[in-house]
């Protein structure tokens, strides 16, 4: 099996999270009758006559899915291997749709005939395109790690002897009893009727339990290993520094552009030189004034970013400047002028060292069980495979309808008039089940450890004396996560 690089980030909920809640849907409804409790005057409806589980993904994943997985010699229901499937499918339809990131099917989800022409990169996730013929390949190992990765993490978790409390079971129930249930009933059908209609015909009540149960399972085993993670010093206390940019990225700077911005950053150094002493002070070290933020937002020289304090953890931003951040000979008062051909000269100051926040202590705890359990996939330790070979997927039909079309699939009779396709009833679906899971429950044991390099965030000159910066870049795969949660939240 290929392995790519699959990168995770700090505190990433499992995807169906990010696709939103199950209040958040509003669709347009058909006429249906349904039994009315007392005081109501309207019946919560849905039509799903027109749907079925073959097309209920569009043309292509149908193909992909009801293969027979094992680990460790057991078989794996259908259904769980079904809805990782769908889950990641859904994902990467969500960057594909919303972002232009992937080819898109007529039909409005991803498409997985589509060769990949460039790497793939989300805001959690790397790829190599070398390694896939079409973007079907990579939704089948990106599905695969996430389901070994659920098993085992469950196995791991039950040789710890964790168990579901009678609260947490509960939770489980409500999902049921909250969500599905009420779908179901709306419809005329029975709970496992709507499941099946979306995990297809091996799904039901028992199975679905199941698969959230092992989500929730997965969630106390992360939360105990957070809880428990024992901390190298120098990967909790990390160089603090300070730094101006003069923004002059090599591939869109000329010779006159780089000579200026060198010219500048040279400048605000000899700034920093204390004329009493002749050394280089910190204290010095500011670019209020000449140096402005604002100067360069007018079109005039200035410095493209500053931050008063950055903590620099490994990984965390351009090689240039996390070289210089460790070097051996550091020494607190150091200020130097460094070239990163990504974003331009910084003028850089050491300020010592200092302890990372709680978020990134999180983030390192999950990031050393995601190379902990990549590790046991990568070296064989349990057995997961399947015996099927998968077929390529098919081109679209660009004569299909738009995605953009309604099928007349309805929730609500009050929310009458808002047209939703049929993918809109699958995401409450995987929102149910995602809304139980925390921080790096599943997603982030199946993606490699190391978090993709970012450079420090542009700031206006209100923000100098805060750690917060407003990004002037181009927008970022952090930024792009919280879009998604803020779109499918309204």
């Amino acid at each position: 099996m290929k392995r790519n690089a699959i990168k995770t980030a700090a505190a990433l909920m499992t995807t169906t999270v990010v696709i939103g809640t199950l209040c958040s849907c509003k669709y347009e409804t058909p006429e249906t009758t349904v039994s009315l409790a007392p005081g109501e005057t309207t019946a919560p409806t849905i039509d799903l006559s027109d749907q079925s589980f073959d097309t209920a993904y569009g043309s292509q994943l149908i193909g992909y899915l009801n293969h027979q997985y094992y680990f460790e010699g057991e078989p794996i229901p259908l259904a769980e291997s079904n809805f990782y499937f769908i889950d990641a499918f859904s994902e990467l339809s969500q960057y594909a749709t919303y972002y232009g990131l992937y080819p898109v099917t007529p039909e409005g989800w991803i498409d997985l005939s589509a060769p990949v022409t460039s790497d793939i990169q989300t805001a959690d996730m790397e790829a190599d395109s070398s390694e896939y013929a079409n973007y079907g390949e990579f939704l089948i190992e990106y599905a695969e790690r996430m389901l070994e990765s659920t098993y085992i993490i469950k196995t791991l978790a039950q040789e710890q002897g964790i168990e579901l409390s009678s609260e947490d079971l509960a939770e489980i129930d409500s999902i049921l009893t909250d969500t599905v249930t009420p779908s179901a009933a709306a419809a005329g059908i029975t709970n496992d009727e709507y499941l099946q209609l979306y995990y297809g015909p091996s799904c039901n009540e028992e199975e679905f339990r199941t698969i959230v149960y092992d989500y929730k399972l997965a969630e106390l085993f992360t939360s105990d290993y957070i809880d428990n993670f024992e901390f190298d010093e120098d990967e909790i206390n990390v160089p603090n520094t300070r730094y101006a940019l003069f923004w002059a990225p090599e591939e869109e700077s000329d010779e006159e552009t780089l000579a200026a911005q060198e010219a500048l950053a040279n400048e605000l150094l000899e700034n920093c030189v204390d004329s009493e002493t002749g050394e280089l002070s910190l204290d010095l070290f500011d670019v209020y004034g000449t140096f402005s933020a604002s100067n360069y937002s007018n079109g005039e020289d200035g410095a493209y970013q500053y931050s008063r304090e950055f903590a620099v953890s490994r990984g965390a931003c351009v090689q240039a400047y996390e070289d210089w951040a460790y070097g051996e000979d550091r020494a607190e008062g150091d200020i130097e002028v460094i070239y990163a051909p990504e974003y331009g000269y910084f003028v850089v100051g050491y300020l010592g060292t200092t302890e990372v926040e709680d978020t990134l202590k999180d983030q390192i705890a999950v990031d050393g069980m995601s190379e902990y359990i990549l590790g046991l996939i990568d070296d064989g330790v349990y057995s997961f495979y399947t015996e099927e070979e998968y077929i390529p997927a098919v081109p679209v039909e660009t004569t299909l309808p738009s995605a953009t079309e309604s099928t007349g699939v309805g929730v609500t009779a009050e929310t009458a008039g808002n047209p939703a396709s049929s993918k809109d009833i699958i995401m409450t679906v995987l929102a149910a089940v995602g809304g139980i899971a925390i921080v790096a429950a599943i997603i982030a044991v199946i993606k490699n450890a190391f978090t993709k390099p970012s450079t420090p965030k542009v700031g206006s000159e209100d923000d100098y004396d805060d750690d917060d910066y407003d990004d002037d870049e181009p927008v970022s795969d952090e930024e792009i996560m919280r879009e998604l949660d803020e779109l499918n939240s309204k």
